[in-house]
């Protein structure tokens, strides 16, 4: 809260003096009502995002959380994941060695106050692909180029659906996995496959 005042000139130096006492006072009130820094705390993670990152690879990746003061100390679970603070809070950049073992990795953020809770940095042997909307109709799906891929989106309001389109020959074969629950997602996710005209060939829920 913040208090503006406004000082009137007078004829008389009474209140001269009274106008000045009131503005001293005025301007006391103002600045005991200062917003207050906020203290350091904690730092609290709730996900990263992206949430993968290819073996022997840089990326970008932003923390969702709260984090005062910036930037944290972060530990991995792996030697050769590193987080590296960029300069505005939750931006980091992450190093992947070639030699990191693919799968999970618990990543945890701590400092003076205390730590936050684990969470998972996925790592890929494969190349990443991230979701670019709008892909939530197969008629309008993103094109996979090239195999073995890693893709990674996110649903953005109920009943969202995203649509990838790949290219088999006869009797080739395409195994796809689709990771939630290792993520600590909430997402009860369900997998279709569909032929060019949208007709269902397989699903997995």
């Amino acid at each position: 809260m913040r208090a503006l005042v406004h000082l009137l000139p007078r004829t008389r130096w009474r209140r001269h003096a009274a106008a000045a006492a009131t503005g001293a006072l005025a301007a006391l009130v103002s600045l005991s009502g200062a917003d207050k820094p906020a203290a350091p705390a904690a730092p609290t993670l709730e996900q990263f995002f992206p949430v993968a990152a290819t073996r022997g690879s840089t990326t970008p990746v932003t923390a969702v959380g709260k984090f005062n003061p910036w930037p944290p100390e972060v530990w991995t679970d792996a030697p050769g994941v590193v987080f590296r603070p960029g300069g505005k809070a939750g931006q980091f950049t992450v190093e992947v060695g070639p030699d990191v073992a693919p799968g999970p990795h618990l990543v945890r953020l701590y400092n003076r106050q205390g730590a936050s809770a684990a969470r998972f940095l996925v790592v890929t042997p494969a190349p990443l692909t991230l979701e670019a909307e709008p892909n939530d109709d197969f008629a309008r799906a993103a094109t996979i180029a090239a195999m073995p891929v890693t893709i990674e989106g996110r649903l953005q309001k109920t009943g969202d659906v995203d649509c990838y389109a790949l290219a088999l020959a006869a009797g080739q074969t395409v195994a796809a996995t689709l990771d939630a629950h290792v993520l600590a997602s909430p997402l009860d996710p369900v997998l279709r496959l569909v032929d060019d005209r949208g007709l269902e060939v397989a699903l997995n829920h």
